[in-house]
């Protein structure tokens, strides 16, 4: 039975893959480095991050990843304030809330940003925990959704997470949950399609998989 699900938040909840890559793109720009199309992006875009900034063309025996990060994280702050909720992510918030399914927020993106910005996008109160990171490097969320279930006592079998990439699927193993992911632009359909589980083009989907498909 179904009692909680957690969500994933940047490419998932809110809609900023193009805000991400263009953001990757102005600091590839600053050190003079080709820039990325959105096919390659979807291509090598990866956690940890320091994987996916290797592939991007940086040379991290020369570059430092925490300057880096910085440098990243300053242009998408600027990119990303425009960013909405993906198309129909409210209204899937809201058929769980009407079902009585506890909602997690968990991201690899600091705490505080995160906060923020669901904030902003005024969806905060639909979660019972908004669980980030405690620095800005994107590390990943593998020991942050094991931790958590752990720590509240959680049955994996009873949850599900919802992500847009590899990663979350791998999350949701570590975690023992179930997993569906979400085709965002971060990561394409052919290496989401790999992951064997359930892939979502659209928002409209998940009530069907989720409570007609047999998966809950």
């Amino acid at each position: 039975m179904l009692e909680y699900v957690i969500w994933d938040w940047n490419g998932t909840l809110m809609d900023d893959s193009e805000a991400s890559l263009k953001a990757m793109n102005n600091v590839l720009d600053r050190y003079g480095l080709e820039r990325l199309s959105h096919q390659k992006y979807m291509e090598i875009f990866t956690f940890p991050v320091v994987d996916y900034y290797k592939l991007a063309g940086f040379d991290l025996s020369v570059l430092s990843f925490e300057e880096l990060s910085v440098a990243y994280v300053e242009e998408y702050k600027k990119l990303s304030t425009g960013c909405l909720l993906s198309a129909g992510a409210r209204g899937a918030l809201e058929g769980l809330r009407a079902r009585g399914i506890e909602q997690i927020l968990l991201s690899a993106s600091e705490t505080g940003e995160l906060i923020k910005q669901s904030a902003a996008l005024g969806v905060n109160t639909y979660f019972s925990h908004i669980i980030g990171a405690d620095n800005i490097h994107a590390y990943g969320k593998l020991a942050l959704a094991s931790e958590f279930i752990k720590k509240q006592g959680y049955k994996g079998e009873n949850g599900i997470f919802i992500g847009d990439t590899v990663h979350d699927y791998e999350t949701a193993l570590a975690a023992g949950c179930g997993c569906i992911l979400y085709f965002s632009g971060h990561q394409s359909m052919d290496r989401l399609k790999k992951c064997g589980v359930p892939v979502m083009k659209n928002f409209e989907e998940l009530e069907q998989i989720l409570f007609r498909g047999g998966l809950c």
